[in-house]
Order: structure tokens, then sequence, then C-alpha cells
């Protein structure tokens, strides 16, 4: 029922792909399918926006969890949440940029 995605860092402009990438790899069931999908679509939607760059800033994020069947409460487990976190990271500089 909880569920954690990471997106490594890379380029905005890849952004997307590698989120649906994450989610399509992070194993999550029935119970956490329908959260994880929206919280990966809200931070897809975040990135697109430029808040943190755009076309080759370089970005990572992750998306944690929890989600009770049919979104309700159940007696003994942890209330539905979302956490996401979205950061700008460090543009690589290429080995060769600056030689002469």
């Amino acid at each position: 029922m909880s569920y954690s995605i990471s997106i490594g860092t890379g380029p905005v402009s890849t952004f997307g792909d590698r989120a649906d990438e994450a989610l399509a790899n992070s194993g999550t069931n029935d119970d956490q399918a329908e959260a994880a999908a929206k919280a990966i679509d809200i931070v897809k939607g975040i990135v697109g926006s430029g808040i943190v760059g755009n076309g080759e800033a370089h970005c990572s994020a992750s998306v944690s969890g929890h989600g009770n069947p049919g979104q309700e409460y159940r007696e003994g487990y942890s209330r539905d949440y979302v956490s996401i976190s979205v950061q700008q990271q460090a543009t690589p500089v290429p080995p060769d940029a600056g030689a002469n």
C-alpha cells in the first residue's frame, strides 16, 4: 500500500519518459497504482512548467505515499498521503569543455 518511486537525474527534456519508465518499473500493486500514477502526473506537470529549469537543465524527483484500497481509511493502516520532491541538479560539464 505504500510506494516510493525515484526518477534519477537527467535533462528536463527527457523527464516525462524517465518518469513513465520509473512508474512502469516501480512494482506498485493495484492498491497503489492509481495514487502513484496521479503523483507521477503531478510531478511531470511541475517539471514541464519550467519551475526547475528548461531544456537541458537537469533535475531529479521522488514520489512516495500510501494508498488504501478505494482511498478509504482502514483501522490500523496509515492514512492516504502523497509526498513529492523535485530538485534541479547541477548540469554536468562535458569532459572536453574548455579544451583548446
